[in-house]
């Protein structure tokens, strides 16, 4: 009994010593991991290294968004981008193919060579980019680098349109409208421009608009051309605001109709029209809607004048000459 009772008493004891010499090994063990994690790679150079690693093996998405990476940072390192897209082209990586070729179009970083870019389309567009194909079709369209070849821009086009690229769609649909490159057919016209404003392309928008306004390839519907002409707009169409100003300036309840025709003059100037600018400038001029201020006046037919608006030129003379 006396011996239990005493090993009973005594073994808390020793384990309140033994505890924190258990504790501390396990530091002195932990201490070299943590100094190691303390010098190790964090955040953006851990994943570059990684993304380079990745490169290495042949994954060509990794080029493609480390190419990405040095292409748009703050201070952009075009020569690692340049090498690095070229690898993920070469590993077919499709967008790295379109870039290589906007860069040797536009000479952005690069030595402009439009062979190079026509081959770096062409192999984008085989890759399934819309966009390669777009603009592979472009040089064709207006014989950037090689011979004008409508027909041929008129099927890269199409193919760029089923790939889903909406500005490949609208400029089919005006091949079609207008028989440039292929048979004309405003019927096919009206199903490619609605396939482009579908896609979200303001230009498709506007197009299908032009054709409903006029009774082109469809009948006339003034409710379905301001429901287009107002999506044309949203999408920065600068003709398609105006338009939209140009109906509320024109109506019935003509304060509330030259405060909203005002909204959408201010959006087409701000897009650069000049007959935007010009008659934003003629509702400040006679106080439409708004307060008469010469200042402001003043301000858009100037800017109308800049954009190549004639009649903005001779406002601005006139208001100039009459103080």
């Amino acid at each position: 009994m006396g011996c239990e009772s005493k090993k009973a008493r005594t073994t808390p004891i020793l384990q309140a010593l033994r505890a924190p010499q258990k504790s501390l090994k396990t530091a002195v063990k932990k201490a070299p991991k943590q100094r190691e994690i303390a010098t190790s790679p964090r955040g953006p150079v851990k994943q570059e290294m990684s993304l380079e690693k990745r490169c290495k093996k042949g994954q060509g998405d990794a080029c493609y968004r480390l190419a990405a990476r040095y292409h748009r940072s703050k201070n952009p390192e075009i020569a690692r981008a340049v090498a690095m897209y070229q690898r993920a082209c070469k590993f077919n990586q499709k967008e790295a193919c379109h870039n290589l070729g906007v860069m040797h179009q536009h000479g952005s970083g690069v030595t402009k060579d439009f062979n190079k870019a026509r081959g770096y389309y062409n192999k984008a567009c085989k890759l399934r980019s819309g966009a390669g194909c777009y603009n592979f079709a472009h040089l064709y369209a207006r014989g950037i680098g090689v011979p004008q070849d409508l027909k041929k821009a008129a099927v890269i086009f199409e193919r760029g349109c089923e790939l889903g690229f909406g500005s490949s769609c609208n400029d089919h649909g005006e091949f079609l409208e207008n028989g440039k490159g292929r048979k004309k057919s405003l019927a096919k016209a009206v199903f490619t421009y609605r396939r482009a404003c579908q896609l979200r392309d303001g230009k498709g928008c506007y197009n299908l608009a032009r054709l409903y306004r006029k009774g082109i390839g469809v009948s006339k519907d003034p409710e379905r051309v301001k429901d287009l002409m107002l999506q044309a707009c949203s999408m920065h169409i600068a003709l398609a605001c105006y338009y939209i100003a140009n109906t509320f300036s024109r109506g019935k309840n003509k304060h509330s109709n030259y405060l909203k025709a005002r909204i959408y003059y201010s959006k087409a100037c701000n897009l650069r029209l000049g007959e935007g600018c010009n008659n934003l400038a003629v509702l400040y001029h006679m106080g439409r809607g708004v307060a008469k201020s010469r200042a402001h006046a003043y301000r858009y037919y100037s800017l109308a004048c800049r954009f190549g608006f004639k009649s903005g030129c001779q406002n601005l003379k006139f208001i100039q000459n009459n103080r």
